[in-house]
């Protein structure tokens, strides 16, 4: 049970680096800063779901059918998620720029995927891994709109961008469609 919990752990902090949740999330916050908003998706959310994916499959062939305690374990995954979700939300709140909220909303759904890392059990596999689909989906069209908001206005800057909605209604129709999509509508 060692052996097999220290790598169940090892496989779940590598998912957790590679998709930038916290406190592994320095990386993908710079990223940002670095890549342009259309790459976003590609460098911080497709190349993880793919790992995420992979790490769901070995969870379901090697631990899962061992039925191994593994509680202790489990509650270490479960922290670095419920403090990327929580963390992530309130640094996308504070952000002033909307690549930086892409950035950090793509850190909170890290978290759920580890939630779904977390949870050895089957039944959640299936629906984790359409998740993962939404997700790079939504978070890709996200950044999309970021991108075209930026395009649009010339800047990205949210104080900037005060009465945005007003001016391209468009943009304004996307995002509300993106925020839909996110929150798991229409199921």
């Amino acid at each position: 049970p060692i052996v097999f919990g220290l790598a169940y752990l090892a496989f779940a902090l590598s998912v957790a680096v590679r998709v930038g949740a916290i406190p592994a999330h320095t990386w993908a916050a710079r990223l940002t800063d670095a890549v342009p908003e259309t790459m976003l998706p590609l460098v911080t959310a497709i190349a993880p779901a793919a790992l995420a994916i992979v790490a769901l499959a070995w969870a379901d062939a090697s631990i899962a059918p061992l039925a191994l305690d593994l509680t202790s374990v489990r509650f270490v995954v479960l922290a670095v998620a419920i403090a990327s979700i929580v963390l992530s939300a309130v640094a996308a709140f504070i952000q002033d720029d909307i690549e930086h909220i892409v950035g950090y909303a793509i850190v909170g759904d890290a978290g759920v995927v580890l939630l779904a890392v977390a949870a050895l059990d089957p039944a959640a596999w299936a629906p984790a891994r359409i998740w993962i689909l939404a997700f790079v989906v939504t978070r890709s069209a996200f950044a999309a709109w970021a991108a075209a908001t930026r395009a649009t206005f010339g800047t990205g800057r949210v104080a900037d961008l005060r009465g945005w909605a007003i001016r391209a209604p468009f943009l304004a129709v996307i995002l509300a469609m993106v925020v839909v999509a996110s929150i798991g509508l229409p199921g």
